[in-house]
């Protein structure tokens, strides 16, 4: 599900290079997006807002190229399908990571969801889902600080880790103003501020398809 990128042709060698060996590759940047369509759209339509964020999400990152790349062994790679890793908490407030599949319309994206938020709160952090899907490329990681309305936000990030994964973190939604904050991780031999900017645009627009379709 994966196609090996030709260095020597690919027009952001010079700068994949350039990066790759940085201490940090990564850069991360804060932007607030217009939700406040697909929260009313959620609201009534009794949809759970987080998973349809998440859906949006995913189908931005799978219509927009640039985001797809991935790194292993020094190698960059063009992923087919991407899903996601998304978190949620559990009664102790301790967070799971679930795998959201990917999926074409967002009733079966959710119904897997709701499955897969279930299994992984019921199941020690560490379990056999979590070892299955830890590693995997051809995904995105996704969190939630609900409670805050950020400006900045940091990652922790495994020393030397180099595969390219995007991070994403959906801020607190703001209901006056219709917008929330997200937290854009990337790394900067793949990516550069033009095509986060890009991206954003495409999600935008995936969040505004959705609100339309549930309302």
């Amino acid at each position: 599900m994966a196609t090996q990128i030709d260095l020597f042709t690919w027009q952001r060698a010079e700068h994949f290079s350039f990066f790759k060996d940085l201490a940090n590759p990564y850069f991360s940047v804060c932007v607030r997006i217009d939700a406040g369509a697909l929260f009313a759209a959620c609201k009534q339509s009794g949809q759970s807002f987080y998973l349809a964020c998440l859906y949006a999400l995913l189908r931005a990152n799978n219509s927009y190229q640039p985001v797809c790349h991935r790194i292993d062994n020094n190698q960059v790679w063009l992923c087919d399908k991407i899903e996601i890793n998304a978190v949620q908490l559990d009664e102790q407030n301790l967070f799971k990571i679930s795998y959201l599949p990917y999926a074409e319309g967002f009733a079966e994206f959710s119904e897997k969801g709701k499955i897969a938020f279930e299994t992984a709160i019921s199941q020690p952090f560490f379990s056999e889902q979590f070892n299955s899907i830890e590693g995997r490329l051809n995904c995105i990681h996704v969190s939630v600080l609900p409670w805050l309305d950020f400006t900045g936000f940091s990652h922790a990030t495994p020393f030397g880790e180099q595969n390219g994964i995007p991070k994403f973190v959906f801020g607190k939604f703001d209901k006056q103003l219709g917008t929330m904050p997200l937290n854009i991780d990337v790394h900067h031999g793949l990516m550069d501020g033009f095509h986060v900017a890009q991206f954003v645009n495409v999600l935008q627009q995936e969040m505004a398809a959705l609100a339309k379709s549930l309302g």
